[in-house]
């Protein structure tokens, strides 16, 4: 096993997909009502949110797409344990789909750090594009350093503004940065890859909680 491959437990094959789909669902559903806030408020911030989860929930969607295509393939190479591999010399679907996801979901974290700024504040993305394409095969590694910045700025609003709204908000992310640094350690503990899948489910849940909680309370005001 090399740098880039995916470990899952034979078990638990083909209900990581159903978990994509379940989650891009979530994912589009969000985007909704995202673009429902930024026709409210015209605030940057929503757009930003909004086209962070279009893009991620499209990655999410053609992963599940593509290892459900997979299963033939790779469920007869299985024993305990199923190894998903995109290093190899030949370029095969489950390839596609998740060099999609990884560019999607790095693109997505970009928008949501530029979500969580002020905006005054411009992000030096032509600086930071060339970091995340060399950085495919530590996808995991990447993404919890993206992440770390949304979450320490959402930390941030939260002591400023301490309700359900921003607590909501900072869980979210922080269920999806466990997600990857639980897949981290997936060659140590594979069963870990279904609780990483877990947390991923309730960063998704979170925010879209939170964005209905918002918009019932701006529709009573």
């Amino acid at each position: 096993m090399v740098a880039g491959d995916i470990v899952v437990p034979k078990w638990f094959f083909g209900f990581d997909s159903a978990i994509y789909i379940f989650v891009a669902i979530v994912g589009f559903l969000i985007t909704y009502y995202s673009y429902k806030m930024y026709a409210t408020t015209s605030k940057k911030q929503h757009l930003f949110l909004y086209w962070g989860f279009k893009i991620i929930s499209i990655g999410f969607l053609l992963l599940a797409i593509t290892r459900i295509y997979s299963y033939g393939i790779v469920l007869p190479t299985c024993t305990d344990e199923c190894v998903l591999t995109t290093s190899g010399s030949a370029f095969t679907i489950t390839d596609f789909g998740y060099w999609i996801y990884f560019a999607a979901s790095l693109l997505a974290y970009l928008m949501f750090i530029l979500t969580s700024m002020s905006e005054k504040i411009r992000l030096p993305i032509p600086f930071i594009l060339p970091v995340w394409f060399a950085a495919f095969p530590y996808f995991h590694i990447t993404s919890i350093f993206l992440l770390a910045f949304v979450i320490f700025n959402n930390i941030l609003n939260f002591l400023r503004n301490k309700n359900m709204t921003t607590l909501l908000v900072l869980l979210a992310f922080i269920f999806i940065g466990i997600f990857h640094m639980s897949l981290v350690v997936i060659p140590i503990n594979q069963t870990v890859y279904v609780f990483a899948h877990l947390f991923l489910l309730l960063g998704f849940l979170s925010f879209l909680f939170m964005l209905v909680k918002v918009l019932k309370v701006g529709k009573s005001k």
